[in-house]
């Protein structure tokens, strides 16, 4: 059969000429309260996780070792972020998994950088675990993205089962675009985040020592972009002292 273009082109003519509300909230509404005449513009966050070089891992490496190693990597890294009560979507593409926060105040983007601080631990956990059983370790990239004003609104087939929200705004294309930079040759550190990102928790103090988060960051040179290397103690201190000493 094929695609009937004239028949396209009439639902793309009701598209642009429908008529549209966009509603500004505080936090993401729930699926249900989308509609293919609505939109709304809320506060997003979004971490991107990337393994470097992947491409030449996955044909280099024996499949089996290949395939134990993806599965670990991406079934543990979407619990961390199921297991966050504002996660509002969890995906993968390729070797990269990814999460959108409903980022309604401060405290929920706290939690946004602790899930990129657990996914960090994760990694080296994973990588001892990997390397007890001659398989080789791996390198990803970390970015998380923020956007006060990310537009979301449902696209799809009415009535087809298929359709799915879409994020328009800087919290994904910034997660990304951090994700790309982090953990390379150019920079070392797994986790970068956006500069609106930085500004909303930069002044934040740990529990212990009232050091602000700003501390654990550097900005990237030249770009709005922030780079750290930070992990969740009591997990990093476990793989630390007992998992790779074997205890």
């Amino acid at each position: 059969m094929g695609y009937n273009y004239i028949e396209g082109k009439k639902r793309i003519d009701n598209y642009i000429n429908s008529r549209i509300t966009i509603e500004e909230k505080t936090q993401i509404p729930s699926y249900d309260t989308f509609t293919y005449e609505n939109a709304f513009v809320a506060p997003v966050a979004s971490i991107f996780i990337d393994i470097r070089n992947s491409s030449q891992y996955f044909v280099q490496e024996p499949k089996i070792q290949t395939s134990k190693m993806i599965r670990s990597f991406v079934s543990e890294l979407v619990e961390i972020f199921q297991s966050n009560p504002n996660s509002k979507e969890v995906g993968i593409r390729g070797d990269c998994v990814y999460a959108i926060y409903d980022a309604k105040n401060k405290e929920a983007l706290k939690d946004v950088f602790h899930d990129a601080c657990y996914a960090n631990t994760l990694i080296r956990m994973l990588n001892t675990l990997l390397a007890n059983q001659s398989i080789k370790t791996i390198k990803a990239g970390i970015g998380i993205g923020y956007d006060k004003n990310e537009m979301i609104l449902k696209a799809g087939k009415k009535w087809s089962g298929i359709s799915d929200l879409i994020w328009v705004g800087n919290a994904l294309i910034d997660a990304s675009n951090c994700c790309s930079e982090a953990n390379t040759f150019a920079n070392p550190s797994p986790i970068v985040v956006s500069e609106h990102f930085f500004n909303e928790i930069k002044d934040f103090e740990t529990k212990n020592n009232c050091k602000k988060y700003s501390s654990f960051f550097q900005q990237l040179n030249g770009k709005n972009q922030f780079r750290c290397n930070c992990f969740i103690n009591p997990f990093y201190n476990w793989v630390s002292n007992e998992l790779i000493k074997g205890k």
